[in-house]
């Protein structure tokens, strides 16, 4: 035994194999064994590796077609509009101008279009503010907008034929710009254009169903005192042009201001006397130009 604790591990197995030579056939088949659970553990982790990339690849995959799914929408959105923008004189005499040939188009196609029905698109209007802005002729998406100020009305419940009615009469009915809560009509840009508008008051009505909002008056902020130091400057202007012998310019200039006064409340604090008598000036001196 003293001998055999001194032989290397290798001296002792093959003396034991000698020994017994069944021993030999157990060994070989667990080291057998040993092998393919060894095999079958590289195989796992081979998976494991495999499934982690191949849950790497799929999340990649997930986020590109959510991409390219967004993408493909965008352009559709774009090819839609632009679509709409070639043809808008045809959408708006179809569309806007004509309820009973109205195409047949889902939510989603009136979302794409900047157009929407309201709940109370078919019900009563009601508008909230009328305003007055200066606006870029080149509007959203680069659509031509085809005028550098509009008046704006602000509410909900506008169907796509409504129509603007003015308090005392009159009314406007072509409408540049629709939506269920918001309307934009196109005007001028000249110096005193929304003061035109003070003290009107305004509605909206749907006509297919004759419901009408309330009476709304046009608001517009603006400096009285500045506005009043501008009258004056346009008026000397407009004499010193009296004294030059330029009466076309100086009446433009004197119709302008003298339109404007009443509505500002601006009357009491101008000399609306001598404006006046400076206007009937200029139109004498026109009538005696040559031609």
């Amino acid at each position: 035994m003293d001998k055999l604790s001194n032989l290397s591990p290798e001296m002792r197995r093959e003396l034991a194999l000698s020994v017994d030579s069944k021993l030999s056939d157990e060994l070989a088949e667990v080291q057998a064994k040993i092998r393919a659970i060894e095999e079958k553990r590289r195989d796992l982790e081979t998976l494991q590796q495999s499934t982690g990339d191949l849950e790497r690849s799929l999340d990649a995959l997930a986020n590109r077609k959510a991409n390219l799914d967004k993408q493909k929408l965008q352009s559709e959105i774009r090819a839609v509009q632009t679509l709409i923008y070639i043809n808008r004189e045809e959408l708006a005499r179809r569309f806007v101008a004509s309820p009973s040939v109205l195409p047949h188009v889902t939510d989603a196609q009136l979302a794409i279009s900047g157009m929407a029905y309201t709940g109370y698109s078919q019900g009563q209007p009601r508008l909230d503010r009328v305003t007055y802005a200066l606006v870029p002729m080149k509007a959203e998406n680069g659509a031509w907008r085809g005028c550098p100020a509009v008046l704006q009305f602000f509410g909900a419940g506008f169907a796509p034929t409504c129509k603007i009615e003015v308090e005392g009469g009159g009314g406007m009915n072509f409408v540049n710009k629709w939506s269920g809560h918001y309307l934009e009509i196109c005007v001028g840009s000249q110096e005193f254009a929304p003061l035109h508008y003070l003290k009107k008051r305004f509605r909206v009505v749907n006509p297919w169903i004759h419901k009408a909002s309330e009476w709304v008056e046009f608001s517009w902020e603006y400096n009285r005192d500045e506005l009043k130091a501008k009258i004056e400057a346009i008026y000397e202007a407009a004499v010193r042009n009296l004294d030059n012998g330029k009466p076309q310019e100086a009446y433009n200039s004197l119709s302008a201001i003298l339109g404007v006064i009443p509505a500002s409340g601006l009357g009491e604090f101008c000399d609306v006397a001598a404006m006046r008598a400076a206007e009937q000036r200029a139109l004498s001196e026109m009538q005696h130009l040559p031609g």
